[in-house]
């Protein structure tokens, strides 16, 4: 089935983007392992193959904890938006990483609307006007609150040359912590919406890696909601190895030594 147009233009615009800002290269591949090297990350990766879903799969219930909040100018469309940072239930031990990021946007024409909607990015995002831009229409319906992924936006370390870097990158093992973190961060935020904001999350939206991952906590039984998925894989291995977004990734990988079918080994249950 062909993607719309729409999702093919925007797919396009971050491309271009990527590559003007060298984004999704990696000149020194090995710099993503540990001392172990790639049998460390094998050992990590089917540690977490064994049973993927329990391995992503957070408490029923995670506080959102040292909650700071911030209000910031309104939208080109006249949304209101408030910033809220916690700390992250699943630490990574990166203090910028472990700070989650959430911008809940509000159009007047919805105040009284209580269910909001749920809304996780693609990788590599580091810009936040272009999702405001993107979200406006669902916002003049329901509320909407946009999570910031581990080591995007404000979460990115101050190791890391890019927003995303070291969440996609040759070492698939760096991969699975980043979508375990992802999980949890997702259920504080549903804490963050409920007790804070007064919301019952009433859908959730993901658009490529952000839909990868909403699928993923849903088949663990993490999400119950109604999910709207955008321009995703439903395999991470095949994603990277026939897709635009993937090359930088496999061509690191092949450096490091890990070809393609250590590759769909090292993450079969993605």
């Amino acid at each position: 089935m062909r993607q719309p147009r729409w999702v093919a233009a925007i797919e396009h615009a971050l491309h271009v983007r990527r590559n003007l800002r060298g984004i999704n290269r990696f000149p020194d591949p090995h710099a993503y392992f540990g001392p172990g090297g790639v049998a460390e990350a094998e050992a990590l990766c089917n540690e977490a193959n064994r049973d993927l879903l329990a391995f992503i799969l957070p408490p029923p219930v995670l506080a959102a904890r040292n909650v700071e909040r911030t209000r910031l100018p309104r939208t080109r469309s006249r949304a209101f938006v408030r910033q809220y940072r916690f700390d992250s239930p699943l630490p990574s031990g990166d203090p910028s990483n472990d700070r989650v990021e959430v911008r809940v946007f509000r159009h007047p024409s919805c105040r009284h609307n209580r269910r909001a909607l749920l809304f996780h990015h693609p990788i590599y995002q580091n810009d936040w006007s272009i999702w405001s831009w993107f979200l406006a229409p669902l916002v003049r319906v329901a509320p909407v609150i946009m999570m910031a992924a581990p080591h995007h936006h404000a979460r990115k370390s101050a190791a890391a040359r890019y927003a995303g870097e070291l969440a996609m990158n040759p070492n698939p093992a760096r991969l699975f912590e980043a979508i375990r973190q992802w999980c949890w961060d997702h259920r504080a935020t549903e804490t963050l919406a409920r007790e804070e904001l007064g919301f019952e999350i009433g859908g959730v939206v993901g658009y490529s890696y952000g839909a990868f991952q909403s699928l993923l906590l849903a088949s663990a039984g993490g999400i119950r909601q109604p999910i709207v998925s955008i321009a995703s894989t439903n395999r991470y291995a095949f994603g990277l190895s026939n897709g635009v977004l993937g090359r930088g990734v496999i061509d690191g990988m092949k450096r490091a030594g890990i070809d393609s079918d250590t590759l769909y080994r090292l993450t079969d249950s993605l």
